[in-house]
């Protein structure tokens, strides 16, 4: 159980980490089978029954390689509307209509070497939005059509635009660690991050046989459904549905800093992991349909509005590398992210310009 407490978990991590770093239509996230409902008893004992002391091979192994692809599919419609309070009484009428699809792929090659782990990375991603924010009848429209392509290494995360791009004036280059911190608050044990430990320490799902299958119960007990496929391996799906997702929103009721009323038109997520006879890690996956109207106070105001969001992102084992283009680390068309410069290419303003006018 420790070794597949430890897989599962870093397949979790790292579909998130990639998602996050390319951008996570179709059904791109789902495992295909032929899934039954099981109770958590079964789901347990079926665990048991897979070997999964090597689902990643031996990981410690000098000379051990692995890859993995991660794909991503997703469509946004966000309409919001917000009364921000500026102070001295005046109100802002804010209006938030933003339409947007993405997609990308990214391959990542780990390699134990004698002085740790490493990793490259190469893959690309496409954005597409429409929309923007009106303001006192000004609006700053957000229309993109992105393409761009994207690398790693150990020291530095590469971004070229395919074509002109409305966010980057050109070949980009970040330092991987400051991307890292900024972006996931410095998520330890993840492929491709910088430094990673020897022993990664992920958060574990318990060893016990009987503290597992408790686990399950407490999932089935707050309505996640789960199904499992045992034709070759195991696959499993856990899904969370409508009545799910309202169960735990009232639940939150009360918390400190909840102060929503959320309504879901339609909500529906799935939730695959699937190891093949041998206990080999094969791939994961998530796939969401979420249609939901809003009314909160923040900080910033007043917010009303819908939401949808659609599409799934993956994580598969396979046989491809991640190739870089040769000398990329000393290519000089490269520049430092230049967060000025993509404000003025933007909105037209940047540190040394006047910010517009809000209220």
């Amino acid at each position: 159980m420790k070794k597949k407490s430890l897989f599962v978990a870093g397949a979790l991590f790292t579909v998130g980490a990639l998602a996050m770093l390319t951008g996570c239509g179709g059904k791109t996230g789902e495992i295909s089978g032929k899934y039954k409902e099981a109770t958590a008893e079964e789901v347990a004992a079926a665990c048991e029954e897979v070997r999964f002391d090597d689902s990643f091979g031996n990981v410690e192994e000098v000379g051990w390689t692995y890859n993995l692809q991660a794909e991503e599919e997703a469509s946004a419609k966000i309409d919001l509307s917000v009364k921000a309070d500026m102070g001295n009484g005046i109100v802002s009428n804010v209006a938030f209509k933003w339409d947007a699809e993405s997609s990308a792929e990214y391959l990542v090659s780990l390699a134990m070497e004698e002085n740790g782990l490493t990793s490259a990375g190469a893959g690309k991603q496409k954005l597409k939005t429409e929309g923007g924010i009106t303001t006192s009848g000004i609006t700053f429209n957000m229309d993109y059509d992105e393409e761009l392509a994207i690398y790693h290494d150990m020291e530095s995360l590469y971004i070229s635009p395919v074509k002109t791009s409305s966010f980057f004036v050109g070949n980009t280059k970040l330092n991987l660690e400051d991307v890292v911190e900024d972006t996931i608050g410095g998520i330890g044990g993840v492929p491709g991050m910088p430094e990673i430990p020897s022993d990664p320490q992920f958060p574990a799902v318990p060893e016990k046989p009987d503290e597992f299958k408790a686990m399950l119960e407490e999932l089935t007990a707050n309505g996640v459904k789960i199904s499992m496929d045992q034709r070759k391996g195991l696959k499993l799906k856990f899904t969370l549905d409508k009545q799910t997702a309202e169960k735990l929103i009232a639940e939150a009721e009360g918390e400190e800093g909840i102060a929503a009323e959320i309504a879901f038109n339609s909500f529906a997520v799935d939730f695959y992991v699937a190891f093949d006879k041998d206990g080999m890690f094969e791939g994961t996956g998530i796939v969401y349909d979420v249609d939901m109207s809003l009314q909160t106070v923040t900080e910033m105001g007043a917010v009303s509005g819908t939401v949808v969001l659609k599409g799934g992102c993956s994580l598969k084992a396979t046989d491809k590398q991640a190739r870089l283009p040769e000398g990329i680390a000393t290519d000089d068309s490269y520049k430092p992210f230049d967060a000025e410069e993509m404000l003025k290419k933007i909105f037209g303003f940047g540190a040394g310009a006047p910010a517009p006018d809000w209220n």
